[in-house]
């Protein structure tokens, strides 16, 4: 069933596109300890940068499994950091990527899907800019130095925070050695009216299928603006209530 869904949606080749928020994680350390791990990890957000540079910051503090796979670096200098575990401040950047026609999902012959994204000069460029506000933002907070991963050295310090833009650059944003996630996959599978558009109606039921609905973030026509999981159970109880009207429970 689902090697069909894939198929059906690889035929309306306008409706694959996907967007995936590439993320990564930014810490800095403070002197004194800031015990960042307790309470909700993820209370306040940063959209001021949405619109225009499209990229948004919000708090964090991921386990040091987690955190270390963020660490562009071997060595003395990661472990310094990752032993003052509990004197770090963490951000995480969602930059805020468009549905391209070249980011897709197709099926191969055997029935498996093949993923293909790129990470252009828009997504470096937000990136880039999101570091530099990132950083801003540390340095602001009492941090006396951070690990930014697009900046000349594996410590960036509060004394270089007046020159921000210059430290932090698209020329130190090197493929490979900077460890970029996918955080919220979305798209793939638009609701529409017509089967040649989209691959669900307005109720996530996929056209050409009695007995198969989508009901998460492959209904986004595009990548959201914000973190998405209330839209997604938003979606989710919408498509819940179409199925019950359609095996007649209303």
């Amino acid at each position: 069933m689902h090697v069909s869904l894939a198929r059906n949606f690889c035929r309306c080749h306008r409706t694959i596109l996907f967007t995936c928020h590439p993320a990564l994680t930014l810490m800095a350390e403070h002197r004194s300890p800031v015990n960042a791990g307790i309470g909700h990890p993820k209370s306040y957000y940063c959209d001021e940068f949405v619109k225009k540079e499209r990229f948004l910051l919000e708090t964090c503090m991921y386990f040091p499994f987690t955190a270390a796979k963020n660490l562009c670096g071997f060595g003395e200098e990661p472990d310094a950091l990752l032993s003052r575990f509990s004197h770090l401040q963490m951000i995480l950047i969602l930059v805020l990527d468009k549905a391209r026609h070249e980011n897709r999902i197709t099926i191969d012959r055997k029935g498996n899907p093949k993923v293909y994204y790129r990470i252009d000069s828009d997504i470096r460029h937000a990136f880039v800019r999101a570091m530099q506000a990132g950083a801003e933002i540390f340095f602001a907070s009492g941090a006396y130095r951070a690990h930014i991963p697009a900046s000349e050295n594996f410590f960036t310090y509060a004394d270089q925070a007046d020159r921000l833009e210059e430290v932090i650059s698209s020329r130190h944003f090197k493929s490979g050695q900077i460890s970029l996630s996918a955080a919220h996959m979305m798209g793939g599978c638009r609701m529409g009216t017509d089967p040649k558009t989209s691959v669900c109606n307005s109720w996530g039921k996929v056209h050409g299928f009695d007995h198969l609905y989508v009901a998460d973030a492959s209904l986004f026509p595009d990548s959201a603006e914000v973190n998405p999981y209330l839209t997604i159970m938003a979606l989710a109880d919408r498509v819940a209530e179409g199925i019950r009207r359609d095996l007649g429970f209303e």
